[in-house]
């Protein structure tokens, strides 16, 4: 079960990131830190996602359950061949591939809304929702 997360708490990591996590994100991440994703208007089983947390180093049992955190799992996912440099890695299937978002082409101060599916096996990228408003969370 994910845990809300303080505004504090985001905001060192969007420090370490560099940029502002998008809007949407930022705030469905604050009610619920992780949890289960899939997209509203589909019923494949392939659709299901699982949410990486945003660090949360508030106290030992938050950063235990935040240990696979947005920062975490980008740097893993940087050591495979493929995965864009720019990319920060949001949430997995369990088969290896990853929903990331990418920095906004129009402020260089933030990520974008839009969701992209990151396909481990091909190294490639394909928009995959327009940001995360689309996805049913538990």
């Amino acid at each position: 079960m994910a845990f809300d997360i303080s505004e504090a708490q985001v905001v060192l990591t969007e420090a370490e990131l560099g940029l502002r996590l998008p809007p949407v994100y930022r705030s469905m991440m604050m009610a619920c830190n992780g949890g289960t994703a899939w997209l509203k208007e589909s019923n494949d089983e392939d659709d299901t996602w699982q949410l990486y947390p945003i660090k949360d180093a508030s106290d030992r049992k938050r950063l235990s359950r935040s240990c696979n955190h947005i920062l975490a799992e980008t740097k893993s996912a940087k050591e495979w061949g493929g995965f864009p440099d720019d990319a920060l890695a949001i949430a997995a299937d369990g088969g290896g591939d990853l929903l990331v978002i990418l920095p906004d082409a129009s402020d260089a101060s933030a990520y974008g809304d839009g969701i992209f599916i990151f396909f481990h096996e091909l190294g490639e990228l394909k928009p995959f929702a327009d940001d995360l408003s689309r996805f049913t969370i538990e």
